[in-house]
């Protein structure tokens, strides 16, 4: 396993990591919560570019599988604000915990965000910039905000 400077790391009791797991600077990792109910589960030969942000934080849990790619500035978070009552403030109203999969040989590319509640399939690619608000099929590209299929690597084999 290989972190380099500037990494931050927060609930380490709820982290697992697999073999050959690289986390580039500035990336943080973070699966705290009171309950202990969130947790992260990172695969062998995982690489996370700059700058990455996975987060399980209150309740979320996040799923990378082995061989994965994520490129720099890349956003996963599994949970998010309540914010459906205008009578209470956005900040007072909780969170609502959601779920990750990032399945085996996943490339996501630079900047793309992955919203609470998707599994982006085996063998899949997420373009750079992409929003991922529902789930991408085994061996799907996908791209755009939000994130649409834009091709499919079986057609290229």
């Amino acid at each position: 396993m290989y972190i380099l400077q500037g990494v931050s790391i927060k609930g380490f009791k709820n982290i697992e990591f697999g073999d050959e797991v690289c986390i580039s600077p500035h990336s943080c990792i973070f699966a705290e919560s009171k309950s202990n109910d969130s947790s992260i589960k990172i695969g062998n030969r995982v690489g996370l570019n700059c700058n990455v942000m996975i987060n399980a934080d209150i309740g979320g849990e996040i799923t990378i599988e082995s061989n994965v790619l994520v490129g720099p500035n890349v956003v996963m978070r599994a949970s998010g604000h309540r914010y459906k009552d205008i009578n209470i403030p956005i900040r007072d109203q909780g969170h609502q915990e959601g779920k990750i999969v990032i399945k085996e040989d996943v490339w996501i590319g630079a900047n793309a965000v992955i919203l609470p509640n998707v599994v982006v399939g085996k063998g899949a690619v997420v373009g750079a910039g992409a929003v991922v608000t529902k789930d991408v099929a085994d061996f799907d590209i996908v791209g755009g905000v939000p994130a649409i299929k834009i091709g499919s690597r079986k057609s290229n084999v």
